[in-house]
């Protein structure tokens, strides 16, 4: 499916919000923020990385996400963020980024 520039903006503002809110639901949004791909690279994604959204974050939704916790939230995240029309690959489990020491970067994409 494709999308034009205001439709993409506005699934990617839709998804932020519903991520936060399940986040929030779970007490997992701490220390957690989103990004562009063009701010955490310095460049802009490409046909091989289709990334329209980076969610960085340490703490529980960290664990979570890299299958640390007892607590199996992780298809039920993956489920909210396909039910938007995205997908989510785990970039890195220790990525350095200018606010974060030691953060989970994963990628949404389209």
């Amino acid at each position: 499916m494709e999308f034009s520039n205001l439709q993409l903006s506005e699934k990617i503002e839709e998804l932020k919000v519903g991520i936060q809110q399940w986040a929030d639901s779970k007490e997992l949004w701490i220390d957690s923020s989103f990004t562009t791909f063009l701010d955490y690279h310095q460049d802009e994604p490409n046909c091989n990385t289709a990334c329209v959204l980076v969610l960085l974050t340490e703490g529980g939704l960290w664990n979570i996400l890299n299958g640390y916790s007892g607590v199996n939230f992780i298809d039920e995240f993956d489920t909210l963020v396909e039910e938007f029309g995205f997908y989510s690959e785990l970039h890195s489990s220790c990525c350095k980024c200018p606010k974060k020491s030691n953060s989970l970067k994963l990628d949404i994409n389209v």
